[in-house]
This record gives structure tokens, C-alpha cells and sequence, in this order.
């Protein structure tokens, strides 16, 4: 996974913590040090988050409130109130595909790329190929689910960026060690409930998407055990 375009590296001092973590597991792959790295990511992602998260909590949202209202008024009714009656031309598939693609800017900044990924990964774990599929799925189970792999990809580029140059090998070993830790972490602890009446079609759902990226990154920082 390479660098985005429009994507500058952090620098302030949450990710100098959080580097020397890295640095320091690519060194010596101990528990210890793994509950530091754990720590330090998180918290410098959670303290980023507002700024760095806006344009994927932004397509979360639109994807949920687009899930959400083809179960309430159908396919037809929805592309209709989207004003994309011209989709209804196309097949299921590709309908759905492009809607993806242009909540998310076809992936033109980091956070989009983040984002697009995350929507990929969760659509084919569920087995949801079309637009009707995304309205059979409780809104609920595709929350949680996009949140886990966006928090995880989020971690795995952040890190691959910082360590992958020095020593490769070594962050795809740490990689592939905390990926599923992480998404068993947070599919246990990450509580999303209780959102059957909240419109999100409307703006002010977003916040209730930052505020749950926010308890993910709590929950990732003591992957291991608190520090």
C-alpha cells in the first residue's frame, strides 16, 4: 500500500512517540513492545482523528444512509430522491459500484483511499454484490464492520508508511501478527446499537460515526493490555 497523493507524513509529537514505538518493535517483536506500539498508534490516530477521518467518516455515513433508505423506500425511490434516475439503466452491480466510487472521489486523497478500501473489504466479507444486497444488511452489522477494517487499514498504512522502507520484511511480519488481533479486539468490544431511528441522511449523523471511530481507537490501544 503506497503514499496517496496529497498525503504528507505526521510529524508532530504523537507520531514521534508513535514512530519510536515502531522502530522499537522492528527491533525486538515482544509483547511488551507491542503493547507500546499498540498505544502509541492509537492514541496518535485518535488525536488526528477529527481532521484526518473527516472524508471517510463523510462517505461511511453516505453509504449507511444509502443502505438505510433502500430498505425503507427500495431501490427506484432512492436513486430517485438522489436524482441518479439514470442509474436505473445500469445493472445492480454496477450501480452499486459507482455509487461507491463517487461517495468516496474515486479514492483521490488518502482518507478516501481508506475509506473505498474499507467499504471493498466489508461488502465482499458480507457477500454484498448489489444495490439491493446493501438494503438487506442491518445497518448496524455494516457500521461495525466498515469501522473495524477502516481502523485496521488505517493502522497497517500509517505503519507500513513509517517502517516499510527500513525494514519490509519486518512490517509485514508485524502486520500480519496484530491484523487479526485487531479486528477480534474490536468485533468483540465495539458496541454499535440502538441506531434503527437515527436518519443518517442527515449531516448530524456524522458525528455519531466520529464519536464510534473515537471508542474504536480507545479499544486499540489496549489491544494487548493497558501500557
Amino acid at each position: 500500500m503506497g503514499t496517496s497523493k496529497g498525503y504528507i507524513l505526521p510529524t508532530k509529537k504523537n507520531w514521534t512517540d508513535a514512530k519510536r514505538a515502531a522502530t522499537q518493535l522492528s527491533k525486538e517483536n515482544n509483547l511488551n513492545n507491542r503493547i507500546k506500539l499498540a498505544n502509541k498508534y492509537a492514541s496518535a490516530m485518535k488525536q488526528d482523528s477529527a481532521t484526518s477521518s473527516s472524508s471517510a467518516i463523510r462517505v461511511i455515513s453516505q453509504i449507511i444512509g444509502l443502505s438505510q433508505s433502500i430498505a425503507n423506500r427500495g431501490v427506484e425511490q432512492t436513486l430517485k430522491d438522489l436524482n441518479k434516475e439514470y442509474l436505473l439503466d445500469k445493472t445492480p452491480e454496477e450501480v452499486l459500484d459507482f455509487l461507491i466510487s463517487e461517495y468516496s472521489e474515486y479514492g483521490n486523497t488518502k482518507d478516501n483511499y481508506l475509506a473505498i478500501d474499507a467499504l471493498t473489504i466489508t461488502l465482499k466479507e458480507l457477500d454484498i454484490n448489489t444495490i439491493e444486497e446493501l438494503g438487506n444488511i442491518s445497518i448496524e452489522v455494516l457500521l461495525k464492520e466498515i469501522l473495524i477494517n477502516y481502523i485496521e487499514l488505517n493502522f497497517k498504512f500509517r505503519f507500513e508508511e513509517q517502517i516499510n522502507k527500513k525494514s519490509p520484511n519486518k512490517a509485514h511480519e508485524i502486520i500480519d501478527s496484530m491484523s487479526g488481533y485487531i479486528k477480534n479486539k474490536l468485533r468483540e468490544e465495539l458496541n454499535i446499537s440502538n441506531l434503527e431511528n437515527i436518519d443518517f441522511n442527515n449531516l448530524n449523523s456524522n458525528k455519531i460515526i466520529e464519536d464510534k471511530i473515537i471508542e474504536a481507537y480507545d479499544i486499540f490501544k489496549e489491544l494487548y493490555g493497558e501500557e
